[in-house]
């Protein structure tokens, strides 16, 4: 019996043993067969295609390419070795945010012409042509502002003329809502400057600095007799002086309407945007180049926002940024809120800590997919596949400050570092709108701006789609915008040459002057009393 056992045993081995032999034997000839066939093939070349091949498939598994094909493939590595020269208007995302002016942005873009739409011979973006003086005006640009000064003070125009006490009474109360203004009188072409409360002396410096700015602008237009024989209440603080409608906000209750002229212009409220903080922008934006200056700085605006824009486009060419939206900034308690003791309640909600909450989410939720799919067996797992479909993050958001149990902190990423990113978010700070977005109409990345109920006297001009990504207030769609960005690259390349041209003809010091020019010449006229007095205390600023 054992040795009839171990002869089965040997048979067994001796049987697979034949087996092997004819499968080497097989394969060998296979082989041969394969390398005859295949000779002109190499094995590099064979490797490649099998690489390929499986990450085409990783990357069709990937949620945020559900339109990914193998057209798109080829039309994003034609975008990163040929410039885009599509002619298509980019296209239109439907907006659901907090409207800015909405009547005002009617009247100013009725009947108006669009911007032509330049396209550079390269992907790379052209130098920006800045208007250097007020004869190069072009008058397209003159009209529109024209018609925009217009559509600020058509309140005041419905009422026939503006009175003196509808400006007066909020600048002699002392209830702090008008804690920060001036009274500016022209007269005979000379300035004076009624400083009842001491903003150029006893306040924080960021207001003498806008201070300083709004009488240099006036200044060139009484110079150049453009304008005479006017006063006009001028607010330095960062939020509107009153309110004319019913609202919510943490601001002034509704009253009649006043002609105050301010940093921005809401749609709750009759203030008159001027242009008051590009000198803070250059402190803040460029701190290399300008935190030590205490003057205005409105004589270097044109050089430096040519250089901002020059690095900004050709320290990291477009098709090597990165396809995320990146933001960088500290905590605002935002206006939103009626009272700021219930910031702490609403963190994850309202203002830029629910811009860090959306990111985190966002980006928790690709890590969750990745990991989802590693355990199912249809990827490989995190740290071994080095070509993982895009599992990094749409969106790369840092904030510095406190809110509620929680402390943020950031990586403080200039904006110049900022340019390896194609997409920079522009978020309100503390009352519904951010003074950065002067900045970045100059750069060479796409503005996603966030739509609020405020804004800078330029932006009813600015067109979503066209100079910028619009983003709901509430940040609801923003990956939404981010992946939409991402599928239509050639488009946001044309956003961006169209916001840099915006900026050179309209954010130019000689385009701003032109604003500043229609709306004094417009406001003057519409005064109701025009022998203007000087009040006793005013200082004579000019000449």
């Amino acid at each position: 019996m054992g040795n009839a056992q171990t002869r089965s045993r040997s048979l067994n081995a001796y049987e697979l043993r034949e087996l092997a032999t004819s499968w080497s034997a097989a394969a060998e000839s296979c082989v041969i067969s394969l390398r005859r066939r295949c000779r002109r093939l190499p094995l590099l070349s064979l490797i490649l295609l099998v690489t390929l091949a499986i990450t085409l498939y990783a990357f069709s598994l990937h949620p945020g390419f559900t339109h990914f094909s193998i057209a798109n493939v080829a039309t994003r590595i034609s975008h990163t070795t040929s410039p885009c020269t599509n002619n298509r208007r980019p296209a239109a995302f439907q907006l659901h945010a907090i409207p800015f002016r909405s009547a005002i942005r009617t009247l100013v873009q009725a009947n108006s012409k669009p911007l032509n739409s330049t396209h550079a011979s390269s992907a790379s973006f052209p130098p920006i042509s800045i208007t250097p003086s007020l004869k190069l005006v072009t008058s397209t640009v003159r009209s529109r502002y024209a018609r925009l000064a217009r559509a600020y003070l058509s309140p005041f125009a419905a009422l026939g003329k503006i009175s003196s006490e509808s400006y007066m009474r909020p600048f002699l109360r002392d209830d702090g809502r008008c804690g920060g203004c001036v009274l500016l009188q022209v007269t005979n072409r000379s300035m004076f400057l009624h400083d009842r409360r001491g903003v150029l002396t006893k306040m924080a410096p960021f207001r003498a600095l806008r201070l300083r700015e709004a009488l240099h602008w006036v200044e060139s237009s009484v110079s150049r007799g453009v304008v005479d024989n006017f006063e006009i209440i001028i607010s330095t603080t960062d939020s509107v002086a009153t309110t004319s409608r019913n609202h919510s906000y943490r601001m002034p209750d509704p009253e009649e309407a006043s002609p105050i002229f301010g940093t921005v212009a809401c749609n709750v409220s009759n203030n008159i945007p001027f242009p008051l903080v590009l000198s803070d922008v250059l402190r803040r934006g460029l701190p290399h180049k300008f935190w030590d200056t205490r003057s205005e700085m409105i004589d270097q605006w044109d050089q430096a926002m040519r250089s901002f824009g020059e690095e900004h486009a050709y320290s990291v060419p477009w098709h090597r940024k990165k396809a995320m939206a990146v933001f960088r900034g500290r905590i605002r308690i935002s206006t939103f809120l009626k009272r700021r003791e219930m910031f702490d309640d609403f963190c994850d909600k309202v203002g830029r800590t629910a811009l860090w909450a959306t990111a985190r989410k966002h980006n928790a939720r690709m890590k969750r997919w990745a990991v989802q799919k590693a355990k199912n067996g249809r990827i490989w797992p995190l740290p071994t596949n080095w070509f993982l479909p895009r599992v990094e993050q749409l969106l790369d958001v840092q904030v510095d400050g406190t809110c509620g149990k929680r402390i943020y902190v950031s990586d403080g990423m200039p904006l110049q570092k900022q340019a390896e990113y194609k997409y920079i978010m522009n978020v309100e700070g503390n009352s519904f709108w951010a003074d950065r977005l002067l900045l970045l109409l100059f750069g060479s990345s796409a503005v996603m701006k966030q739509e609020t109920p405020c804004g800078m006297f330029f932006e009813p001009l600015l067109e979503a789609n066209v100079h910028y990504i619009p983003v709901d207030y509430w940040f609801r769609d923003l990956t939404k915008r981010t992946q939409w960005a991402r599928r239509h690259d050639c488009d946001v390349m044309q956003i961006v040459r169209n916001a840099r041209r915006f900026a050179g003809e309209y954010l130019s010091t000689a385009g701003i002057q032109t604003y500043v020019d229609e709306l004094l010449k417009q406001y003057s006229e519409l005064l109701e009393e025009r022998r203007i007095k000087v009040r006793p205390g005013s200082v004579q600023v000019y000449p």
